[in-house]
């Protein structure tokens, strides 16, 4: 019999996720929706719980049937809490395609990170979200309490209107987008 259960039990480990369940936000559904184009970008800080590497980022999103890629960056936080546009302070720049995501309904996208992107405990990053050109096929989904009825208390949403307004502060106001951070902490 144990022949026949192990590649059940193989199966089943895969759905835990890669790496270990760092900083993460998850609620039961959303309340609030927020598009992201080439002018609109979104931001979700949050504090890194476990030393390690990056392994995959989820972000809780519907995606229309036009979706581009999605530039997805994990960036420190600048002195006034907003997400830095200092180069020397992006940890993770890379493009994410929705390929095989359910369209027009709330879903995960589970985007691996391929980079080496070293992650310490305790760290305060943003992850923040744009799109290569306003085509508005990405809609951030969020809430103000998570499944457990618990707000996020490691970071808050922010965002910045390119040739019109700045990053912000991320200080946790209104809703906080839905999200997942993946760590590698190497054990």
């Amino acid at each position: 019999m144990l022949p026949a259960v192990l590649p059940l039990l193989t199966a089943c480990a895969g759905v835990l996720g890669p790496g270990t369940l760092d900083a993460h936000f998850e609620p039961s559904e959303g309340t609030s929706h927020a598009g992201v184009g080439e002018s609109t970008e979104r931001a979700q800080s949050f504090t890194v719980e476990n030393d390690g590497t990056l392994a995959q980022i989820d972000l809780w999103v519907t995606v229309s049937d036009d979706a581009s890629p999605l530039q997805l960056q994990v960036v420190r936080l600048d002195d006034a809490g907003a997400p830095s546009v200092d180069p020397a302070d992006v940890v993770l720049d890379m493009t994410a395609k929705p390929a095989g995501l359910l369209r027009n309904e709330s879903v995960w996208f589970e985007i691996p990170v391929e980079k080496n992107a070293p992650v310490t405990a305790g760290e305060q990053l943003a992850w923040t979200a744009s799109a290569p050109d306003d085509v508005w096929g990405y809609g951030l989904l969020g809430a103000e309490l998570d499944e457990d009825g618990e707000a996020y208390k490691g970071g808050g949403n922010c965002d910045r209107a390119v040739g019109n307004y700045e990053w912000k502060s991320c200080d946790g106001g209104a809703d906080d987008f839905g999200f997942r951070i993946w760590v590698d902490t190497g054990d």
